[in-house]
C-alpha cells in the first residue's frame, strides 16, 4: 500500500516496514539550459546513513537541435514612433520528418515599452524535413515613449520561441532591441517649421484674395466708366438736341377727346426737314481805284 503525504525540510515521516511514500520534487532549469538533462533524486535514512537510494528521470530540456532559429542582423534600433519596424527570421526543421511549429513570443520586461508582436500568419505552421521558413515580428511604440525615455537610449530584449507540436522539441532566440530617445528641441523645432510653413500659406492665401477683390472692384469701376463715356461722351449741346429732335420728332401727338366722347383724329406726323447747311457768299473783290 502507497501513503501520499506532504514532507518539509527534506524529511518525510516515519515510514512502516513495506510502505512507501510519494514524494513531489520541484525543480527548475537555469536559463539558456538545451538538451538531454539527467535529474536524480536521493532518499536516504535518517536512522542509518549508510542506508540510501538513488533514481533519476531524464528530462529534454529546450532545444534538442530538431528546430532551429536564424537571425545574422545586428541590434534592430528604433528611433521614430511612426516609422514600421520589424524583424525576420528564419526556422529550420532539421528533424528527420515534417514538424507542426508553433511560434511564441516572451516580451518580458520590453512589454512595458513596446508592443512586440508574431505576424498572424507566421504563428503556425508545417515544415517538412530540413525546409525552412520566414517569421517576421512586428513592433508597436508610441512616440510618448521616446520622449520620456530616462537615457538618450535603452536596450531591452525579448525571446522568441519555436515549439514542436510533433516531438518534444523547442528552439529559442534572444532578440535586441535599442530605443533612441527623442530630442523634444528637435521635435519643436520641427513642428515650429512645420507652423511657420502653415502661417505663410495663410498669409499668401489672404494676399491672393485681397488682390484678387481689388482687382475686381477696380475692373468693375473700369467698365463701368467706359459704358458712361460710350453713353454721353460727345454729347455735347448741340448733341444733345439732336438727339432728343430724332428721338421725339417722328413721335404721333396723342388723340383728342371731346365732350360727346369722339376720339379726333390726331395731327399729321411732320417730318422736321433737315438742316442743310448755309453755304457762305463769296465776298466780292474790291473794286481798284
Amino acid at each position: 500500500m502507497q501513503n501520499s503525504q506532504d514532507w518539509m525540510d527534506g524529511v518525510t515521516s516515519e515510514i512502516e516496514t513495506g510502505a512507501s511514500v510519494n514524494v513531489s520534487v520541484r525543480f527548475s532549469f537555469v536559463e539558456g539550459t538545451d538538451g538531454e538533462r539527467t535529474l536524480g533524486v536521493i532518499a536516504t535514512s535518517v536512522s542509518d546513513q549508510n542506508i540510501s537510494a538513488r533514481g533519476e528521470a531524464i528530462y529534454s530540456v529546450g532545444s534538442l537541435g530538431w528546430l532551429r532559429i536564424i537571425y545574422n542582423q545586428p541590434t534592430l534600433e528604433i528611433v521614430d514612433s511612426e516609422e514600421d519596424y520589424t524583424i525576420t527570421v528564419l526556422v529550420r526543421n532539421q528533424y528527420t520528418g515534417s514538424q507542426s511549429v508553433a511560434m511564441e513570443l516572451d516580451n518580458r520586461e520590453s512589454g512595458s515599452w513596446f508592443q512586440a508582436r508574431i505576424q498572424s500568419s507566421d504563428r503556425g505552421f508545417v515544415l517538412a524535413a530540413n525546409e525552412e521558413r520566414s517569421v517576421t515580428i512586428v513592433f508597436d511604440i508610441s512616440e510618448t515613449t521616446l520622449l520620456n525615455l530616462d537615457s538618450d537610449t535603452l536596450s531591452t530584449n525579448l525571446t522568441l520561441w519555436a515549439r514542436s507540436e510533433t516531438v518534444s522539441d523547442a528552439a529559442n532566440y534572444n532578440l535586441q532591441v535599442k530605443l533612441i530617445k527623442t530630442d523634444s528641441t528637435s521635435g519643436e523645432g520641427v513642428n515650429g517649421e512645420s507652423s511657420a510653413f502653415d502661417f505663410q500659406n495663410i498669409l499668401i492665401w489672404i494676399i491672393f484674395i485681397v488682390v484678387m477683390g481689388v482687382g475686381g472692384v477696380f475692373l468693375k469701376n473700369q467698365i463701368f466708366v467706359e459704358e458712361e463715356e460710350d453713353d454721353y461722351g460727345g454729347w455735347g449741346e448741340d448733341g444733345y438736341e439732336e438727339s432728343l429732335q430724332s428721338t421725339y420728332g417722328s413721335v404721333a401727338s396723342a388723340p383728342t377727346v371731346t365732350s360727346q366722347g369722339v376720339f379726333s383724329d390726331p395731327d399729321p406726323v411732320k417730318e422736321v426737314p433737315s438742316v442743310a447747311p448755309v453755304a457762305e457768299a463769296p465776298v466780292a473783290p474790291a473794286p481798284s481805284c
